[in-house]
This record gives C-alpha cells, sequence and structure tokens, in this order.
C-alpha cells in the first residue's frame, strides 16, 4: 500500500512539468519544405502561433493559440477548428509532428 502512495505521489509530481521541457523547445520559427511548397509555422512564450504556407499558386497566413498536453501539440486556430499533432520528435534543431491520416512533417527550426 505504501509502494502505490509513494508511486501516485512520484507521478504527480513529475507529470506535469514534462510538458513544459517541450514547450520550451517548441518556441521559435520552424519550416517544413517540399519542391513546391514551404510551411513555416512560429511558437511565441505566451503561447501565440501563426502558420505561412506557400504553394505553386497561393499564400496562407493563420494565427492561433498552441498549448501543450502530454506528446500532443494542440493549436487552436482563429476561425478553424483545433488541429491535434502528436509530437514524435522535437530536439533543439529539429520537430517531427504526426496524425493518423497524413503520417508525419519534419520541420527545422530556422529561428
Amino acid at each position: 500500500m505504501l509502494r502505490r502512495i509513494t508511486l501516485a505521489l512520484f507521478l504527480a509530481s513529475v507529470t506535469p512539468g514534462q510538458a513544459e521541457p517541450a514547450a520550451a523547445k517548441l518556441i521559435g520559427k520552424w519550416v517544413w519544405q517540399r519542391v513546391d511548397a514551404q510551411i513555416t509555422l512560429s511558437f511565441a512564450p505566451d503561447h501565440t502561433c501563426s502558420l505561412e504556407g506557400a504553394g505553386l499558386d497561393d499564400r496562407y497566413l493563420r494565427k492561433g493559440a498552441w498549448k501543450i498536453e502530454g506528446s500532443r501539440l494542440i493549436i487552436s486556430w482563429v476561425g478553424q477548428p483545433d488541429e491535434v499533432r502528436n509530437i514524435i520528435k522535437i530536439t533543439s534543431h529539429t520537430l517531427v509532428l504526426g496524425w493518423p491520416s497524413d503520417g508525419t512533417q519534419t520541420y527545422t527550426r530556422t529561428e
């Protein structure tokens, strides 16, 4: 019984802080690029974000807010449904986001 209580207290003290290192690493500008398209994601410390996209024939800009819950990145775009992405990998230079329907996208930090 004491082991269970100790384990529960340990997990409760560790779990909330797990999102913080990922959040700190996320802040900055990230670029995903193909031959015919480029997406730039920007994450600010105040939890605002933007997405700038450019393809062969179009350009677009979205603004919103972000948060991390566990290993999920949740972005609330203005006037759009929330997007939920799994954070597969995040380092100081690489961000890999994944979702079931589209596979993964690898972003490179620019700032």
